[in-house]
């Protein structure tokens, strides 16, 4: 059982423009150290045009979740599955949690993002390279997976494999146009459309 939230057509995600916003201050000294310190972790923000046939269902999306307040999920057309991704294992080794870690080739940073909505549909699971049998590694809310028998952290390696959608919240008042009937239907489209990437502890929040 995951949690559910209105979801982006993919077709409109597929076409989506992705910007990585970051927020970090600088403080320029004399001596030309600009102190910088991140503020918080870079969100991807994600401009979709509305094609007609969608429309209907972009403004029962805009309608019933007031889209600037409840999340919705998008497909980011950049970042949209993992193979065989380690999870990090929680301690005491009843839960892990899904996730996508950037590892650069060259240098020692690296980062971890979470997954918060998984596809079910597409989730495997290996234990110790091993797949899971039933029961071993059940998917639940935000991203976790139940492991039975639970597991060593320091010792044991949880592999996933899914699709997954991101979290978003709309930025802008959304603006349609209408153009034109057919019959008694009203030809319209939305132009330009901004979501932003929400993070683990607002997404619980609006959705729990």
């Amino acid at each position: 059982m995951t949690v559910s939230v209105p979801q982006i057509p993919n077709e409109i995600a597929a076409g989506a423009q992705v910007t990585f916003t970051q927020d970090v201050a600088k403080s320029t000294s004399e001596g030309g150290n600009s102190n910088r310190k991140e503020m918080r972790k870079i969100i991807r923000n994600y401009t979709v045009t509305i094609s007609p046939e969608y429309s209907d269902e972009m403004q029962a999306i805009i309608e019933s979740t007031s889209v600037a307040r409840y999340p919705v999920a998008i497909m980011d057309p950049l970042l949209f599955s993992i193979v065989n991704e380690p999870a990090v294992i929680q301690p005491g080794g009843a839960t892990a949690k899904i996730v996508k870690t950037f590892q650069p080739s060259t240098g020692t940073v690296s980062r971890q993002k979470r997954i918060l909505l998984p596809v079910p549909a597409t989730l495997s699971v290996l234990i110790n390279g091993v797949a899971a049998t039933s029961g071993a590694a059940t998917l639940a809310d935000y991203g976790i997976l139940n492991l039975s028998p639970t597991l060593d952290p320091d010792t044991d390696l949880v592999e996933v494999t899914c699709q997954f959608y991101t979290p978003c919240c709309g930025l802008d008042a959304p603006s349609a146009t209408a153009f034109g009937r057919v019959g008694s239907a009203v030809q319209y489209q939305f132009t330009s459309m901004r979501f932003e990437e929400i993070f683990e502890a607002e997404f619980v929040e609006l959705t729990s």
